[in-house]
């Protein structure tokens, strides 16, 4: 992997979230219609990442209202796809020890 070339992937099942192999989370520009009918531009941003939570070992983002998850779940999914199986694990070392 390049350390200075970042790639994006959608999130997988979150619209309007993308994911990169640096394991940053971002939103995109979108368009959304308010409650009063009106259609505001919202401008993409960064995902501050949280270790809050009943387990403060993973990192965490918020996916919209009361949707959250890990950061490397995130970028397992859009980057090897969804799990073989359900006890399935990825394997967190960056191969150098």
């Amino acid at each position: 992997m390049d350390a200075t070339t970042e790639t994006w992937l959608p999130v997988v099942g979150h619209r309007g979230y993308e994911v990169s192999d640096h394991g940053n989370v971002r939103s995109v520009d979108r368009t959304v219609v308010d409650s009063r009918g009106r259609r505001l531009r919202l401008r993409g941003r960064r995902l501050t990442p949280t270790r809050s939570g009943r387990d403060r070992r993973y990192l965490l983002v918020s996916l919209g209202h009361h949707k959250r998850a890990t950061v490397h779940h995130l970028v397992a999914t859009a980057f090897l796809g969804e799990r073989p199986f359900p006890d399935a694990e990825v394997c967190h070392g960056d191969g150098d020890g």
